[in-house]
């Protein structure tokens, strides 16, 4: 199976690209939203869990309510790979009916797709997590 991933890596590569292209087709800043999703979300969380509930991290060795988002989003993150993953395996083969019909498809690269993906997202939020520790 891994021979054939390496065979397949230019195809991955294909699917991937398009898949990520496919979420923000018809968005007015497109691929920006990568980027920019993680923030919004990062910035919904701060204000509603730190400001609004006030809710703290107590063993960071601050009372600050940064400190608490930051913890919250190294956990939302590693969730969001988690949960995108395991939520868009179950219909690979429905969303790709086209390519399942061909003789020659590799079938075993699908689930590797929104994998992929998925890991793109978090290599991004990821980035901007560790960005936002070193200003914080």
């Amino acid at each position: 199976m891994l021979a054939s991933l390496i065979a397949n890596r230019k195809l991955i590569a294909r699917l991937t690209a398009r898949d990520l292209a496919s979420r923000f087709r018809g968005s007015w800043l497109g691929p920006i939203w990568l980027g920019l999703q993680p923030l919004f979300m990062l910035a919904v969380y701060t204000f509603a869990l730190g400001y609004v509930l006030r809710a703290r991290w107590s063993e960071a060795g601050s009372d600050s309510p940064l400190i608490y988002a930051l913890f919250l989003y190294t956990g939302l993150l590693t969730f969001s790979l988690f949960s995108e993953t395991i939520a868009r395996a179950p219909g690979l083969l429905l969303e790709n009916v086209s390519y399942i019909k061909k003789m020659r498809f590799p079938i075993e690269i699908l689930p590797v797709v929104p994998l992929v993906a998925a890991l793109i997202n978090f290599a991004i939020g990821f980035i901007i997590l560790i960005v936002l520790n070193l200003l914080i």
